[in-house]
């Protein structure tokens, strides 16, 4: 008897019928005994292998149910219904991984974490060192998640439900309740858009307030929420708006005085106008089409921590927006054009001239003179930048910042993660209204630092 009447034979015996039954030939391999024979079934360019303790059930599904065959080719193969569904959703997953890496990836580079655990890795030179820890007092709150300041230095600090006020000193001035946990906090000034109101923002709405002498606080006005899944974490107020980041939806708002929106800004082209849903690779696009496609905003990158910076510009009335996944500062008018010309920063360096880890800078403030701050999480740093994106002078780094400065005692458990960025807030550092101090809430040492320029460096 051939090899071929064995195999016949074999599963006849097992399932009760000639392999035959199949309306499609199979492959018999002439070479091996026919107890280590594998029947290969072909049927519309798929293959399905089944070994001979599998032929019952698949070949019962093909006879029973012809329109079922792929059933028959999945059991044969030993997956499951579960299994197939499991597949599909690593290739979903491996697929966007892909177009991350093909269209994000490039603008960001990522260093080993033994990079950062280098020798004198987080050391900063002395010569780059343009301000010193002058004082730093106690304020007992360990979940501060924002941070303002007035003209005559009174420091307000948001935190769970309440916001409360300190001199530059460390005095506590006040205390004022607010419906919910604060994410980002600002105090106008009386001649600006909204007269000296207090305006507070939560996850995804804002609240306008009225701030009385004795630092009592009135809501005057509660916003609707924003539309998506938002997560505010700054504002920034501009001579006729307000600039609202919002980390969730990866957008930064324009809104008048009465809440209603007046401009989306940073919103990613659609699909459809995408340079790489075009052809990505491709060097013959038109004048026309090179020069709209180099205009075109790419949108604003959020990785690990939901933080969007935002602050407008003094002199220009420039917006200025933090886009730390891509690690840059960019930059926009007051209608929403974006400048890529005014907008700078990269991952090219690991050192603290640049923005390294996953997602830098966290914090931007625009300075007086047009500089313009910038704060680093993982290895805190504190730098300020000159317009054009030339690193000026650093303010602190992570020797300073990751220190409990002398006289003060710690208290409590640190079991905060050190990091300057408390969650998905605010940054919580600010520039005095002159120019001439830098605060920086601690929400580990439960203190604020006061930092003072160097006359002469």
């Amino acid at each position: 008897m051939s090899h071929k009447e064995l195999i016949q034979d074999a599963a006849e015996n097992h399932t009760g019928h000639r392999a035959t039954t199949l309306d499609h030939p199979v492959r018999v391999d002439e070479e091996k005994p026919a107890s280590e024979q594998r029947i290969v079934d072909f049927s519309d360019n798929a293959e399905a292998y089944f070994d001979r303790e599998r032929w019952r059930a698949v070949g019962d599904d093909v006879k029973r149910y012809p329109d079922k065959q792929s059933r028959g080719y999945l059991r044969a193969a030993g997956l499951s219904p579960f299994s197939v569904a499991i597949l599909a959703v690593v290739a979903l997953v491996a697929g966007i991984a892909g177009v991350l890496a093909i269209n994000i990836l490039p603008s960001v580079r990522f260093f080993p974490p033994s990079t950062y655990r280098k020798p004198g890795f987080r050391s900063i030179p002395v010569q780059w060192i343009g301000y010193h820890q002058t004082a730093a007092f106690s304020v007992g709150i360990s979940r501060g998640s924002c941070f303002c300041a007035d003209a005559s230095k009174r420091l307000f600090i948001g935190y769970d439900r309440q916001v409360s006020v300190f001199s530059s000193q460390g005095i506590r001035l006040g205390t004022f309740p607010v419906s919910g946990f604060p994410q980002a906090i600002l105090l106008s000034e009386k001649d600006s858009l909204f007269q000296g109101r207090f305006l507070v923002a939560f996850q995804d709405h804002i609240e306008v307030y009225t701030l009385n002498d004795d630092l009592t606080a009135v809501l005057v006005a509660r916003w609707k929420p924003f539309e998506g899944s938002p997560n505010i974490s700054s504002l920034a107020l501009g001579p006729d708006a307000l600039y609202v980041g919002d980390a969730g939806g990866k957008v930064v708002y324009k809104c008048a005085a009465n809440g209603n929106i007046l401009k989306r800004i940073g919103s990613p082209p659609s699909e459809s106008r995408l340079p790489f849903s075009r052809n990505r690779f491709s060097d013959k696009d038109s004048p026309d089409e090179s020069e709209e496609r180099d205009n075109l905003f790419p949108g604003f990158v959020i990785l690990a921590v939901p933080s969007l910076s935002v602050s407008v510009s003094p002199e220009t009335g420039l917006l200025y927006a933090a886009n730390p996944g891509r690690h840059r500062v960019e930059a926009f008018t007051r209608d929403g054009v974006w400048e890529p010309s005014l907008s700078w920063g990269d991952s090219s360096s690991a050192g603290f001239v640049g923005f390294c880890g996953c997602c830098n800078p966290t914090g931007i403030q625009v300075l007086p003179d047009g500089s313009i701050l910038t704060v680093e999480k993982s290895i805190n740093r504190i730098k300020i930048y000159k317009p054009n994106g030339k690193l000026d002078t650093v303010v602190a780094g992570s020797e300073t910042l990751d220190r409990l400065p002398q006289g003060i005692v710690e208290r409590g458990r640190r079991d905060i993660q050190r990091n300057l960025l408390p969650g998905a807030s605010q940054s919580p550092v600010l520039v005095s209204p002159q120019g001439d101090q830098v605060f920086v809430f601690d929400p580990v040492f439960q203190l604020v630092r006061v930092f003072d320029r160097i006359a002469e460096r």
